[in-house]
Formats: structure tokens, C-alpha cells, sequence
């Protein structure tokens, strides 16, 4: 590590890469000062199509206060940076306080993507016979810091030696981002991308997850290099570069101009980008719409984004001006993979419209995501803003490439949350990142589950989507806690669960709870079988003559069978019910659990959060912002760490009924349920469970379908149900970080 020395000549710093800029210069200009070079900013927008950025953002003159030395190779590069981490910087002198160092690397036209060479051009005025380099401005870091300068990297020290550190096969979980760099063709593209990783915290195409205390860090090794003095000696060196507080740039899922090229190139290495289509349509009645959504039919498609976008604007409008519980008429919501699939939504549409001669609630929807809805006719009082559930899957849902791109979309959200460097551990997202194998280990699963909903529910609630009512499937209520931040420290449920020895080998793995309970010696084994059925009528009747068979979970005209093998296949046998084994062993719900009661309900003794504290201020008051239920006793529970660890405690120990558990939530006025985790199996059960009764089942997730498009769906039918998403986000825009902490400042 570089060390820190202060002397009579200053202090030995870090320096902070503060601006980065793509520059053209005709061949024959000697750039001795590029204060009046035309150039494109990077440093902020380098991952969009640079031509839709607005010509205010986009600074026509650099001012580099002085000099700009040209590096030509990987020699020059390393010199430099020796220097630079030599100087020593009296940052309390005046003729100091501006200290700058600006270098250009070479680019080759050809190897820039074809939107970056037009903008070159176009701005600088010149033929791609120019000479093109990224222009790179460093400060020290202190000065950054007592400016309040963005960072978008720092150099950190200079190892003299190649980094002998090879790259492991989950890298993209480490600290580091590493590239060997043997030629000098592609030295300034390699530092772009470095820069870009750093800033954007990615890394191939997924988010690159913190470690603990610990920033994360880029080596380039500059291998090959011949050695002036001892020209026969090959010289190798490793520049080592680490984050700044620059913040990520989110992707949009929304085009914000028009005239946007379908796809497009992002940067050098990486992902094309293409817009999406999300198009509010309003009508007074059928016929409107219809006719409204023949003259979308009819636009030509240059024209489409910008309907699009005077539609959403006045959707945006008219939610925030006037109360939707006061309209009638009709909403629709186009949704599209981009603009060219956007024939084939309408016409889905149209022909069901033509097919009714009168809307339900029910809706019309495609399998897109497209909606219709009925606004506010006699049932539609029912579905409010204060109607909103949020439901929590149990084990199992999780699978690999989960939530891989949201990142993109939503960076200062995963900043924020991983700003102590757990996110991946509560995420397990070793095992379920996109080329990952998954897992079946109960532990990692639940692990899995609570981060995942811890995650989406601030996501959700950042949209502006709040529940007025909570409930969790079995291990989906340890995610309804900490998923709704009430509890202070839910990372530590990880670590937990994984010393947990009732997690690990009572209830599941040896199942040595179900070998007490059956009072079986050392040398017998448990003989488990799990299997999920239809309940016809009576089933329970002859269940009660088994004592090692039970029903763990109901879902009312299904369930879970599980305990002895033996006996589970007579009394499948005698009943002549079909079912499907399952492959999970556990025996949660189940008298056995009992066994491990008290170390289940000390793993989840946590201490309340600021906002759990404020929950429970609200209900001591009969005035809870949010009903959480558990399958306990079926009924909401006090805010308490006694009463939710207890709960806890209890829904383990007992057979779920999640049925009944549905129909207390709905009793109690929860209309509109939203799935908050992978898959859509609540949903596939609560529909079931309350088909006769007025309900809306909701996904944040589609397995197979990406999450943005998956998410854009949800807001399609929340707008169409009458509800008042936050849409700003859609365009890129960043959140408010009002439930956050501050993103990551460290130096």
C-alpha cells in the first residue's frame, strides 16, 4: 500500500482521476494546451448513447489549466504515474490548491464506437483522419475531497512487479478487477473500462459486490516493457487503482429523445442498450381507446417515442394534479421490449377489446405486460392506494441470473445497500449470479430469500409503491422483517444460519429433530419423503391415522406432505392421491420443530431498526402504517424483537395454513398483493385461494424474463389499477436516497 509521509516539501498523496474526456485534434496540431479543444464528457454519461444527452450537460470546452502530456505506450503511462504518486502536495498553499495533471492516451478511430466517432466529428469538426485520445485529469485527493469534487477513480500505488494474484472463478464477487495489458493498441480502451468498472461497479455485465471495509480495486499489469537501461531486461509493473464517490450512471429503461438509433452501443466492451416502451393511454370510455390505439397503430415509428413521451407526460401531470379516485373511463399501458414490438401489443389489445362488450376488473392483459382496466367502476373501490400487500415467498424460489440487471437500472440502490459490503453475502449471490449453478442447501436458499426481498421491497418503496399490509410464506416472514428495514442488522442472519446447528442438521440435513421426535436410537435412520398434492375432500380425516405423516402446508386445494416415507406413500395409496415428490428434506411445520424452538427464536432476536421503533410507536397508538401478519396465530403482529422472534418461533413449529392466512389478510382489506421475490408461486396460490373474491395477484419477477422487463410490467398494472408509481426513475433519473445512508465517501 502507498504510504503517507509529510515533509518540509508537502504530503505524499493518492490522486483522484476527476475527469475523463474523449478529445479530437487534426494530425497536424502540435497540442501543446487543449484549453480550447472541443471534447465529450465521460466522466458522468459514458455508458449512454452520448447524442441524447441534452447540449447543457455537455461541456464544448475543456479547461485542463495547463499543459496535457501525450502517452504513447505503456512505459510512458507507468513513468507517469510514478511521478505522480511522488509529488508531494502542500495542500495549504495557495499556488497548490489547484494542483491538476493531465495526460491524452491515444484512441484509434477505428476501434471507437460508431456513435462516439459521429459525435466526434460532428463537434469537432474534423474527419475521422483526426487524431482522437482520452484526456484524463487527475487531483490530489485531499484537494478533490476539500472541493467537493466528484472522483471517478483513484490511483492508488504503483506495485513494482507484475500482481502474482491470479483471477478466481467467482472474481466477480472480489475486491479487484484485473487485466494484463501485453500491446499498446489498446491501452487507452483498457483504461476507459477500468475507469468505467470502478465508477459503475460493474464487472462482465453484473454488479461488482463490495467486500467488507474494503474498496474495490483495479490492476492493470503492464507487462512487456523493455527496459531503457538494460534493454534485454523485459520490465513488468501493475498500476492499482481503486473507487471513487462518483456516482453510477443508471441506465434507462425509457428513452428520453425520439431520434434514439435501436440498439446502441454503450462503451467499449459492453452490453448494448435498448429503449423500452412504457405508454399510459386514458379514455373516457371503449370506443375512445380503441380509437386512440388505432392512431398509435397508424404513427409512423419515428414518430412513436415522442407520442409516447407526450403521453407519459401527461400522465405524470394529471397523477400528481388530480385525484385518481375522482376519474372515470379507461387506462391502458403499452409495454414492449422496444418500439418495433409495440404492432403486436396494440392489435393483442384491440382484438380482445373488440371480443367484450364490457370491461371487468378482471382486465384485459397480454403476455407482455400490456393492460386495460375498468377505472373506478362499482369494484373498483376496492383497489387503493391502501389496499397494497406485499407477500414474501419461502425457500426455494431463487435461482441463478436473479435479478442480474437491475443494477444497471437502479446503481445508487445497490450502492447504498452495499455500502458495508454485505450485499452479496445476504444475496448468496455466489450461487445464483447468471452463470451460477444455484444451490439446494436450506441455510444458503433462506439466505438467498431474505436478501432478495430486502432488496426489492426497497426498490418498490423507492417507486413509490408502499404496502398497507405484509405476510410471508413460512421463511418468507423472516423476509417480511427484514425486507421492510424493521429490523437494524438483518445481515447478520447470514452468519447466523450458518452456525446454526437447528438450520443445519435439527431440522434439515440429518433431521436429528425428527429422530428425537420419533424417539429412533444412533443406528437408525430417518427415512424422509416430501411431497406436494392435491387435497381432495376428507384427506385430513385420514391423515389423523398416521403419526409419522403430516401436512405442513395448506394452500387450500393443495399442499405438503411430509414425515415417514412409508407412511406418507400408504396413506397416498389408500387416498389414491397423485403427487410429486419434492426435493427439499426439511421438517419445519411440522411437532418436530418444536425440538429446536428456542435456538430458532434466538436466531432471530434482533433489535429493532429506527423505522421498526416507529412502526411500533404507530401500533401502540392504533395507528400502524403497515399490518404485518404472521401464520402464528393468523392475526398482525406487535412490533417487538420478543414478539417477532416468538413468531418466528411459532410459524416454524406449527403447520402453515397459508389459506387461512390469505383470507385473515384479505378480511382484513388487502386487494392488491404483490409478490416480493423471485417467481410467482404466492401469486399462483393466493389466486386460487381468492378466486371468487375481488384481488389482484402481482410478480416482481418472472423467471426467464429479464428483471427490468418483469418490473415494467408490475408498474403497468399498478398504473392501470389507478395506483401512482414513481415513473421519473424510468428515464434514468437518480433516487432519493431519504431511506438510505449516504452512499459510499470513503477515500
Amino acid at each position: 500500500m502507498s504510504t503517507r509521509s509529510i515533509t518540509n516539501n508537502g504530503i505524499a498523496t493518492k490522486w483522484a482521476l476527476c475527469g475523463l474526456y474523449c478529445v479530437a485534434l487534426p494530425k497536424d496540431d502540435v497540442p501543446a494546451n487543449l484549453a480550447n479543444t472541443c471534447a465529450i464528457d465521460l466522466s458522468d454519461e459514458f455508458v449512454l448513447n452520448l447524442a441524447q444527452i441534452p447540449a447543457r450537460e455537455r461541456p464544448s470546452i475543456v479547461d485542463v489549466h495547463g499543459c496535457a502530456q501525450w502517452l504513447d505506450n505503456r512505459a510512458a503511462l507507468l513513468s507517469y504515474c510514478q511521478q505522480l504518486l511522488a509529488r508531494r502536495i502542500d495542500i495549504k498553499a495557495g499556488e497548490n490548491i489547484e494542483a491538476r495533471s493531465s495526460i491524452v492516451i491515444p484512441v484509434n478511430g477505428a476501434g471507437l464506437p460508431a456513435w462516439l466517432r459521429s459525435r466526434l466529428s460532428a463537434d469537432a469538426k474534423t474527419s475521422l483522419n483526426a487524431s482522437f485520445g482520452l484526456l484524463l485529469t487527475f487531483m490530489p485527493v485531499p484537494i478533490a475531497l476539500k472541493q467537493g469534487i466528484k472522483m471517478l477513480a483513484r490511483l492508488r500505488q504503483v506495485l513494482p512487479e507484475p500482481l502474482k494474484q491470479t483471477a478466481k472463478p467467482n472474481a466477480k464477487l472480489a475486491k479487484y478487477w484485473q487485466r494484463q495489458l501485453s500491446g499498446d493498441d489498446d491501452l487507452a480502451s483498457c483504461i476507459f473500462n477500468l475507469v468505467q468498472s470502478l465508477k459503475q461497479r460493474q464487472l462482465q455485465q453484473h454488479y461488482w459486490y463490495g467486500v467488507m471495509h474494503q474498496s474495490r480495486q483495479a490492476y492493470l499489469e503492464l507487462a512487456g516493457m523493455v527496459n531503457a537501461e538494460q534493454p534485454r531486461v523485459v520490465a513488468s509493473a501493475t498500476l492499482v487503482f481503486e473507487q471513487g464517490n462518483q456516482t453510477a450512471t443508471p441506465w434507462p429503461l425509457l428513452c428520453t429523445e425520439p431520434s434514439a438509433t435501436l440498439p446502441i452501443e454503450s462503451t467499449f466492451d459492453s452490453e448494448p442498450l435498448n429503449w423500452q416502451v412504457f405508454w399510459p393511454v386514458t379514455a373516457l370510455n371503449k370506443t375512445e381507446l380503441i380509437a386512440k390505439l388505432n392512431r398509435i397503430l397508424a404513427l409512423p415509428t419515428s414518430q412513436r417515442y415522442q407520442q409516447m413521451l407526450n403521453d407519459l407526460n401527461a400522465y405524470q401531470q394529471h397523477k400528481t394534479s388530480t385525484d385518481t379516485q375522482n376519474t372515470k373511463g379507461l387506462i391502458s399501458v403499452l409495454v414492449a421490449s422496444e418500439i418495433n414490438a409495440l404492432d403486436g401489443e396494440v392489435k393483442q389489445l384491440l382484438e380482445r377489446l373488440g371480443q367484450q362488450t364490457a370491461l371487468s376488473q378482471a382486465s384485459i392483459q397480454t403476455p407482455a405486460g400490456s393492460a386495460v382496466r375498468q377505472v373506478k367502476d362499482d369494484q373498483q373501490a376496492s383497489f387503493i392506494a391502501d389496499s397494497v400487500c406485499f407477500v414474501y415467498p419461502g425457500i426455494g424460489t431463487c435461482y441463478p441470473g436473479q435479478f442480474h440487471d437491475l443494477s444497471r437500472y437502479f446503481p445508487r440502490l445497490y450502492q447504498a445497500l452495499d455500502t458495508n459490503g454485505e450485499l452479496a453475502e445476504l444475496l448468496a449471490a455466489r450461487h445464483f449470479l447468471a452463470d451460477g449453478q444455484g444451490t439446494d442447501k436450506l441455510t444458503t436458499l433462506a439466505q438467498a430469500g431474505v436478501g432478495s426481498a430486502w432488496l426489492l421491497s426497497h426498490l418498490l418503496q423507492q417507486l413509490n409503491i408502499t404496502p398497507a399490509y405484509a405476510f410471508g410464506y413460512s421463511l418468507g416472514e423472516v423476509s417480511m422483517w427484514a425486507g421492510l428495514s424493521l429490523w437494524q442488522s438483518p445481515q447478520v442472519l447470514g452468519e447466523r444460519l450458518a452456525k446454526s446447528v437447528a438450520f443445519n442438521s435439527g431440522i434439515t440435513g440429518e433431521l436429528n429433530a425428527v429422530a428425537q421426535h420419533w424417539q429412533l436410537t444412533p443406528e437408525q435412520e430417518v427415512h424422509w419423503a416430501s411431497y406436494s398434492l392435491r387435497l381432495p375432500d376428507g384427506f385430513t380425516k385420514n391423515l389423523v391415522h398416521y403419526d409419522k405423516a403430516w401436512l405442513a402446508i395448506n394452500h387450500g386445494d393443495s399442499g405438503i406432505l411430509v414425515g415417514d416415507s412409508q407412511q406418507c406413500q400408504q396413506l397416498l395409496n389408500e387416498t389414491g392421491v397423485r403427487a410429486i415428490k419434492v426435493g427439499f428434506v426439511t421438517a419445519m411445520h411440522t411437532p418436530a420443530a418444536q425440538y429446536y424452538g428456542d435456538e430458532i427464536a434466538q436466531i432471530f432476536h434482533l433489535p429493532l431498526s429506527e423505522q421498526g421503533q416507529a412502526l411500533a410507536l404507530q401500533a401502540s397508538r392504533k395507528q400502524p402504517a403497515v399490518k404485518l401478519f404472521s401464520s402464528a396465530n393468523y392475526q398482525p403482529v406487535n412490533v417487538s424483537s420478543d414478539a417477532i422472534s416468538q413468531s418466528i418461533r411459532d410459524c416454524f413449529c406449527q403447520p402453515l395454513d397459508f389459506a387461512h392466512l390469505t383470507q385473515q389478510v384479505h378480511q382484513a382489506g388487502a386487494r392488491i398483493f404483490i409478490e416480493v421475490g423471485a417467481g410467482r408461486s404466492c401469486c399462483t396460490h393466493i389466486d386460487k385461494i381468492l378466486q371468487h373474491q375481488p384481488h389482484v395477484s402481482l410478480a416482481t419477477n418472472g423467471k426467464g424474463q429479464s428483471s427490468s422487463r418483469s418490473l415494467l410490467r408490475l408498474l403497468a398494472q399498478l398504473v392501470s389499477l389507478g395506483l401512482k408509481p414513481e415513473l421519473d426513475s424510468l428515464f434514468g433519473r437518480h433516487f432519493s436516497l431519504s431511506l438510505y445512508q449516504q452512499q459510499d465517501q470513503s477515500i
